[in-house]
């Protein structure tokens, strides 16, 4: 009997994918027994089989209509029940009448197939995933009892992400092979539980804490003297010096937790590696310092923690808040709002309160591409607009047109014109920095004035000399 006077104790409904926990957790384990970097898809094999607890697991590829054995593991094991015979039966049946064209045809979008099989009057299942297409290599377990997970969609989803993510079976990272298993099982079914999103998490964060930061210069053009106006911070992945784009594909698939602390710790780390370049490597003193730009997801700024997090920078001292602009992405749609006001008012409220409370300022990012838009830019009002590389590339006459237009329009509701910034420019750019220059461009980033690095590289003398020729140079756009 229910006594009302208790408080009511609940447990969470059971989730779908939960099961599935415990076998990515064996599986990393069992993979991290092997040895690095990984020179045979057998060790990877020995690792399935001992997740699964089944008898073998074979890699098969088709070759001129022809399926032939590359790789194996087998338990050697006489409680399994491995008889080579049943065995050599599966493959033969494979070999006869499975193809890939067969297995997209039965498993009906599923990841796989399961067939059952009796030994010494057990039942036993055998199952068959496809991993790739493109290389015609099929997997095979066999030996799986009636309960084994392996007869699930999931698991079968699961073993196709871990062929991805080990590359062919070379050099294993561990923590990066299990980041892409759980992003594609949230990709693939579109949701977690708790315990995978918390690993998830705990995983992105940990990558996270090792990146670096780099800066890029923004020139200003001047065809007498050109000169850095300013600088972009830039995550980088110091292994590959890369930009670590699995950590922004991740805080996109997996939401507002991961936006806002992926934005405030590298806000946190470029204003310290920032403040620590201009006192140490250029020499330069505080009102010299230039405006440094970082990026950030419009639904961190919603957040109160993303808001703190600015807070305690200028609290710190680290950096002064005019010299500090937010560049918002353009490549994602605005948070959606829980009142009657539209996300655009709401947005650009919040915008106020970083402004009016912390004195940074706001710059426009991508403008061009995603869901930017002409009443993003008109109502937002950013001190600074940066034009995306695309933009470029469209015919010359459509290129000045834009160009033109988006000038007029960022300075039509400010009494002061904010800086537009032409980004991604390069050698290889189909129009030049002069005519750029005599369109009304007056601001430029890309390899041309200089990569990101960890240092505030100042432009040498040849260099600048380069850039003043390339901005003098006559020619027109049509």
């Amino acid at each position: 009997m229910i006594d009302r006077r208790q408080p009511l104790k609940a447990t969470p409904l059971n989730h779908p994918l939960e099961p599935y926990a415990p076998f990515i957790k064996r599986l990393m384990q069992f993979l991290s027994e092997c040895s690095l970097p990984i020179e045979s898809p057998r060790q990877i094999l020995k690792a399935i089989r001992c997740a699964l607890d089944v008898a073998f697991v074979a890699i098969l590829r088709q070759e001129s209509g022809r399926w032939e054995v590359i790789e194996q593991s087998q338990s050697h094991d006489e409680s399994s029940g491995l008889n080579s015979e049943w065995k050599e039966a599966i493959f033969a049946q494979v070999s006869d009448r499975v193809s890939f064209q067969s297995l997209e045809r039965n498993s009906h979008r599923a990841h796989g197939i399961f067939q059952s099989y009796e030994e010494d009057g057990i039942a036993k299942f055998s199952a068959l995933v496809p991993l790739s297409r493109q290389s015609n290599t099929l997997l095979v377990i066999g030996g799986a009892p009636p309960e084994s997970i392996v007869l699930s969609d999931v698991c079968g989803r699961i073993l196709i992400s871990l062929n991805v993510a080990t590359c062919g079976f070379s050099t294993l990272q561990l923590a990066g092979v299990e980041a892409v298993i759980l992003d594609d099982l949230r990709r693939t079914y579109g949701f977690a539980p708790a315990s995978l999103y918390h690993r998830r998490f705990e995983l992105f964060c940990d990558r996270l804490s090792h990146m670096h930061i780099h800066f890029e210069p923004v020139l200003r053009l001047d065809p007498d003297y050109p000169y850095i106006d300013s600088w972009e911070a830039l995550a980088r992945d110091p292994i590959i010096d890369c930009a670590p784009i699995d950590l922004f594909e991740a805080a996109e698939l997996w939401g507002d937790r991961f936006m806002v602390h992926l934005d405030a710790s590298l806000m946190r780390q470029a204003v310290e590696s920032y403040r620590y370049a201009c006192q140490f490597h250029s020499g330069r003193r505080q009102e010299d310092v230039r405006e440094l730009s970082v990026n950030v997801y419009p639904p961190s700024l919603m957040q109160g923690e993303y808001f703190e997090s600015i807070r305690h920078a200028v609290q710190d001292r680290l950096i002064q808040p005019e010299k500090l602009i937010l560049e918002i992405s353009e490549k994602l749609p605005l948070p959606e709002s829980s009142n009657r006001f539209s996300p655009i008012e709401v947005f650009r409220k919040q915008l106020g309160r970083y402004v009016r409370d912390l004195k940074v300022g706001f710059s426009i990012d991508d403008f061009g591409a995603g869901h930017a838009s002409v009443s993003r830019l008109t109502r937002l009002n950013p001190s600074h607009v940066k034009i995306d590389r695309e933009l470029l590339y469209q015919d010359q006459e459509s290129t000045e047109i834009t160009l033109r237009f988006v000038l007029d329009l960022a300075s039509s509701t400010r009494l002061r014109a904010p800086k537009v910034v032409v980004e991604g420019f390069d050698d290889g750019c189909p129009i030049t920095l002069g005519q750029l220059y005599r369109v009304g461009i007056r601001y430029v980033q890309g390899h041309i004035i200089g990569k990101a690095s960890p240092d505030l590289n100042r432009l040498g003398r040849d260099h600048t000399t380069y850039l003043r020729q390339l901005i003098q140079e006559s020619g027109t756009l049509l």
